[in-house]
């Protein structure tokens, strides 16, 4: 893209240095923040982990208890000795870990690890962790 934007540039320029025309324009590139330039894998990096973190911690745990409930086997756990608060417990244990798994792959993936990983790690528990409420909030619709 801007090889084309120089070519044609150039052309424009050798045009009217031959016609003899003046440059009507005089346009100046001024780059505005930082000179590093930020490649888009980067920039959308935060936003891909915080999209695989809230939607596998809250809906794999949420479509698991939802399929329990028309397969009628979280009747059948009730009958159990673990009580309902133990199972959404699991469920919500479930969440995190899946959320920590995946985002630790994201993270693997696009090579991220740096100098402050319990940081990031502490981060992302904490990101898993408050996805989990949504969980329980889904089930109690639910049941109206």
């Amino acid at each position: 893209m801007d090889n084309r934007v120089v070519i044609s540039a150039a052309i424009i320029h050798m045009m009217r240095q031959v016609t003899g025309e003046e440059v009507p324009v005089d346009i100046q590139q001024v780059l505005l923040g930082d000179a590093a330039n930020v490649p888009w894998q980067q920039r959308l990096l935060p936003m891909m982990i915080l999209m695989a973190v809230l939607l596998s911690g809250t809906m794999i745990p949420a479509s698991s208890l939802v399929n329990e409930k028309v397969k009628r086997t979280l009747s059948a756990v009730n009958a159990s000795p673990a009580t309902l608060s133990e199972v959404y417990t699991a469920k919500g244990l479930l969440g995190v870990l899946l959320s920590m798994i995946t985002a630790l792959l994201i993270l693997f993936l696009n090579r991220v690890f740096g100098g402050q990983s319990g940081l990031l790690l502490l981060t992302l528990y904490c990101q898993a962790f408050s996805a989990q409420p949504w969980v329980f909030l889904l089930d109690c619709w639910s049941r109206m």
